[in-house]
């Protein structure tokens, strides 16, 4: 947190009305601080405290040099106890807030904004700060509200109309977004985040100028990995997969633990027939989540298609394992079944798809089959029947009665 050396520089020009031997053991703090000897300065900080407990600087000194640890406990424990010798300093809850923020503590850091906009309802950071902390709650709504009075304090202040435009994109409010977007852009153009949200809320609109923010979100932060899974998910829709891999390669490279980057990569090079490929990049996006059953599901049908039955059929079940409504999943197990000519365990697997959705056509239709192969003619026609109940049309002519 980088406003902790900007306090230390304050504070050292701010020593009103302290004891002398406590004033002395601050200034030697500081000198200590400056000279990176941060343990021996903490022991003449608290000297200080015990000379004189009332003494504010010296807190603020504890906070700011803590925080430069990366000690957020003992960071915290020093502003609050500034905040309990000067309540009505709104510096104090600020800092404190901003803490909280940083520590994944939004709610708390929302009551200290609060008590900031109390006592000085004109301070724009607040507002704005505030705003992100709802934003970390998930109450985006709250947050636009914050971002709006944020921007009626400082309109020139380009965070404000971006941090708008990620909270209106959370809510599915793209043209919102891409107009805050393009007011951040107005403000500050060199910004490569500020591109990459316009390009998603240019795809959410289906617009394909969404490709060229994207492009440029990355020209000006060629390590954006985000921007690479943005544009080739961009690829993917309009079937240029060769540029789709070539985006998601890049991608792994920046971020090879997203488990999505390799299922994507390995959609795309299942639309060009690599099954082997394809199986592989599942393989890893499984490994990195393994408790996502649309994984084990496109594995399945990746596998199907170099005629790995068997595997196929277990990666079914592992979907069935993790969504256990998903009657597709019966379905196409049932027909993987038929495929091996097991008629019994494709028959229990239609009958287990009836079950969850009584209405597949599908799945009578090809139980009925199964049944004829059995020989047992009569539950093959009753499934027949309920084909035709579902809707007549669907019987073939062979079939019709």
């Amino acid at each position: 947190m980088k406003y902790a050396a900007a306090i230390i520089l304050l504070i050292s020009a701010t020593v009103y009305g302290a004891i002398p031997e406590a004033e002395e053991c601050y200034e030697e703090a500081l000198t200590l601080i400056s000279a990176h000897c941060f343990d021996a300065a903490i022991l003449q900080l608290d000297q200080a405290i015990q000379l004189d407990p009332t003494y504010e600087e010296v807190y603020l000194a504890k906070f700011a040099l803590y925080v430069e640890l990366g000690d957020a406990e003992q960071a915290l424990t020093a502003i609050t106890s500034a905040i309990e010798t000067d309540p009505q300093n709104p510096d104090y809850y600020y800092n404190r807030a901003m803490l909280f923020t940083g520590a994944g503590q939004p709610l708390l850091a929302i009551n200290d904004f609060d008590r900031v906009l109390e006592l000085d309802p004109t301070d724009s950071k607040a507002h704005f700060n505030r705003a992100v902390a709802y934003s970390k709650t998930g109450d985006y709504s709250e947050a636009i509200e914050g971002f709006n009075r944020a921007l009626l304090r400082d309109p020139v202040n380009p965070e404000s109309y971006h941090s708008r435009a990620v909270a209106n994109l959370a809510l599915g409010r793209n043209s919102d977004a891409a107009i805050d977007c393009r007011s951040a852009i107005e403000l500050d153009p060199d910004v490569a985040e500020y591109y990459y949200d316009l390009a998603r809320a240019y795809d959410g609109l289906g617009f394909a100028s969404a490709l060229d923010n994207y492009t440029i979100c990355i020209t000006l932060d060629p390590d954006h990995g985000k921007a690479y899974y943005g544009r080739a998910q961009f690829y993917m829709a309009v079937e240029d997969y060769e540029n789709a891999i070539a985006d998601f390669d890049r991608m792994l490279e920046l971020l090879p633990e997203e488990d999505s980057g390799w299922f994507w990569r390995g959609m795309a090079y299942g639309y060009v027939n690599d099954w082997d490929r394809a199986i592989q990049e599942m393989d890893e996006a499984i490994r990195l989540d393994p408790d996502y059953a649309s994984y084990y599901w496109r594995r399945a049908q990746a596998l199907t298609n170099v005629e790995r039955l068997e595997e196929a059929i277990a990666d079914y079940e592992l979907v069935i394992a993790l969504s256990p409504d998903y009657s597709d999943a019966y379905l196409y197990m049932g027909l993987l079944y038929q495929r091996l000519q097991d008629w019994q365990n494709a028959i229990d697997e239609f009958t287990n798809a009836i079950a969850l959705d009584p209405d597949c056509f599908n799945s009578y239709l090809y139980r009925s089959q199964c049944y004829e192969q059995l020989g047992d003619l009569a539950a093959a026609q009753a499934d027949m029947d309920s084909v035709a109940r579902i809707d007549p049309r669907l019987i073939p002519p062979d079939k019709d009665q």
